[in-house]
């Protein structure tokens, strides 16, 4: 999936709208895994973070007493009348951390399926189950750089300040913005805000553009909040000094654009 998904990152994040999987005799699944999360109370709400590690313990402890679950090393092999699956350890706490990529939320989503946390429907026989809709909303969910790491390829996320290394790398000026680049946010009081995935650009001559970008955020927007994985944000920006774009309509934050590492 990262070789040819990180030539498109809209395709990418379209990924995460439709994880499907199957399980015995029961109709295919399928759900949207977008909501915003991130397990930093400081930028996600406090009951998302306490479910998602309620979902994470009770879904390892399941596993821990499952005699159809043979571990090995950082794997459960799991031998089913359908056929074997192997969920990984690492799927299983990126899922629940807001960093997993669309493969490992398959995983997960049909390891809670296997252990019947996931039912196709809800009735008063099975009072502790979820669809597998109110699951992934419930438990399930991406930040902003998690999602940069599962498109970049990167086993695990990093700090946006990360990306930001080397601003005589930034790119310069308008004509130097291209799909795939690193956009990072940064507040006027210096602190490193968000990041995303260069769509596309459109010229607003003289001096500011239209940008598309892939990415996961939980940041409010008129109307209310915009949660989650989205394909196609778009920002218009200006150029204030070389490698430095500020909001055409907001001033404040400054935004950096840097290939794709």
């Amino acid at each position: 999936m990262a070789g040819p998904a990180r030539t498109d990152p809209k395709r990418f994040a379209g990924l995460y709208g439709a994880i499907g999987w199957t399980l015995g005799n029961d109709p295919p699944y399928e759900v949207s895994v977008r909501k915003y999360l991130s397990l930093n109370p400081g930028v996600c709400d406090p009951d998302r973070i306490a479910g998602a590690k309620k979902a994470k313990a009770f879904l390892l402890e399941d596993l821990e007493s499952d005699s159809n679950a043979v571990q090995e090393g950082e794997r459960y092999r799991i031998d089913r009348d359908d056929g074997t699956q192997y969920i990984s350890l690492t799927a299983i706490n990126k899922s629940f951390a807001g960093s997993a990529k669309p493969e490992e939320l398959r995983q997960t989503l049909w390891l809670a399926t296997h252990q019947g946390h996931i039912v196709a429907k809800v009735t008063k026989k099975k009072p502790k189950t979820s669809t597998a809709r109110d699951f992934a909303d419930w438990y399930l969910g991406m930040d902003c750089t998690g999602f940069a790491a599962a498109f970049l390829g990167f086993s695990s996320p990093r700090s946006i300040g990360s990306y930001d290394q080397n601003p005589s790398q930034r790119r310069q000026a308008i004509k130097d913005v291209q799909p795939c680049d690193v956009l990072i946010t940064k507040s006027d009081d210096g602190v490193y805000r968000h990041i995303a995935i260069v769509v596309s650009k459109t010229p607003q001559p003289p001096d500011a553009m239209a940008v598309f970008t892939a990415e996961a955020t939980g940041e409010q927007m008129d109307g209310g909040w915009m949660q989650g994985v989205v394909g196609n944000k778009k920002r218009v920006l200006k150029l204030e000094s070389a490698g430095i774009f500020v909001s055409a309509a907001k001033p404040g934050t400054e935004f950096y654009f840097y290939p794709m590492p």
